[in-house]
């Protein structure tokens, strides 16, 4: 039995494979985007150590280049592949442990902030209808609804974390520098993600029929 699950063997016939092969194969698929999301993370750090010094407040807009348009090109990949509540809050928080062991990252404010982007994430997925069912994957302008969904997601969780940082460090904020960070990486970067994500997943898609 446990060696017909491992080989992902699916006939109907044999008890329990139905129902344990499918979910291996899919968190192996999370755990490996949620890795490829901590090493993205980390890129984008540490490339924020050498543009924070020489484009200050602008620094975002380039390190965004990688965080942002990358994260979310992964995690619209993930959820165009496996479309159900779940998928988004896995592959968050693996990238979120991995990052936390590596570099100590288990401070109050990235438990909010990860906690805010998971609610985020799943809330406006659900309300897009990409987890309530897989139909979306095969309309016309799949992406644009995939966009629309991380688009906002995204951009409550920017509020959230500006917020969050008024907060608990008593900055201040220029309302410059906000509509910077909503329409830039909060939006028009997600967009162009998502765009890439679907592109991705209809490839693999179409590689795994």
């Amino acid at each position: 039995f446990f060696f017909q699950a491992e080989d992902g063997i699916r006939d109907y016939k044999v008890t329990g494979v139905q129902t344990c092969a499918l979910p291996i194969c899919e968190l192996m698929t999370i755990a490996l985007f949620g890795s490829a999301l901590f090493v993205v993370g980390t890129a984008s750090d540490l490339l924020a150590m050498g543009v924070g010094a020489l484009f200050g407040p602008l620094s975002t807009l380039f390190t965004g280049l990688v965080n942002d348009l990358g994260r979310y090109a992964l995690l619209a990949t993930l959820l165009t592949l496996l479309p159900r509540p779940g998928t988004l809050s896995l592959a968050i928080l693996t990238g979120w442990i991995l990052r936390g062991f590596t570099t100590g990252a288990f401070a109050p404010v990235d438990l909010l902030w990860t906690a805010s982007a998971i609610a985020w994430s799943e809330g406006f997925a659900w309300l897009a209808g990409l987890t309530r069912s897989g139909a979306w994957r095969d309309r016309p302008g799949a992406w644009v609804r995939l966009g629309l969904g991380f688009a906002t997601a995204s951009v409550v969780t920017t509020l959230s974390g500006l917020w969050m940082h008024v907060v608990l460090y008593r900055l201040f904020f220029a309302p410059w520098y906000v509509a910077m960070q909503v329409a830039g990486p909060g939006c028009l970067y997600v967009l162009v993600a998502t765009r890439l994500g679907a592109r991705l997943a209809a490839s693999l898609r179409r590689v795994e029929a």
